[in-house]
């Protein structure tokens, strides 16, 4: 019996194939305005959160859904377009657009590392069961 191998090139030294996931809860809005407007107010991991204590969040801007990051590439939030009421799949994705109108910091433990996120317009992805947004970091 024979193997046959194939030889493949290393990925240059900056460049990772590595990608984290977590389940989180999401608060929309901006922080600045407690949570009202567009924008992320708060990200978390969803096993792990003190979100009960975060008396901001209400049923209508807090969503579950995966994050993920791809290092030096990405960082993605992924809903079940399910969980998404008519209001909040209009107000912040129904234009095919996700807006920040402040930056917004994801803080070491949501993903091991920080992650900036700068004010403005993301494209938004929407399929029949996800809606979801990208970052390029």
């Amino acid at each position: 019996m024979t193997l046959r191998t194939k030889t493949v090139e290393a990925a240059p030294r900056n460049f990772s194939l590595e990608l984290q996931q977590t389940f989180a809860e999401v608060v929309l809005g901006r922080p600045t305005a407690k949570c009202q407007h567009l924008g992320i107010c708060k990200i978390e991991n969803a096993c792990t959160n003190n979100f009960l204590d975060y008396t901001q969040a209400t049923a209508e801007n807090r969503l579950y859904g995966l994050a993920s990051l791809k290092d030096n590439d990405y960082f993605e939030l992924a809903f079940p377009r399910s969980s998404l009421s008519q209001a909040v799949f209009e107000k912040h994705f129904g234009s095919g657009y996700f807006q920040l109108e402040e930056g917004f910091m994801a803080g070491p433990e949501l993903m091991g590392r920080p992650i900036y996120l700068p004010k403005g317009r993301y494209q938004v992805k929407i399929s029949e069961n996800i809606v979801s947004v990208r970052f390029a970091l």
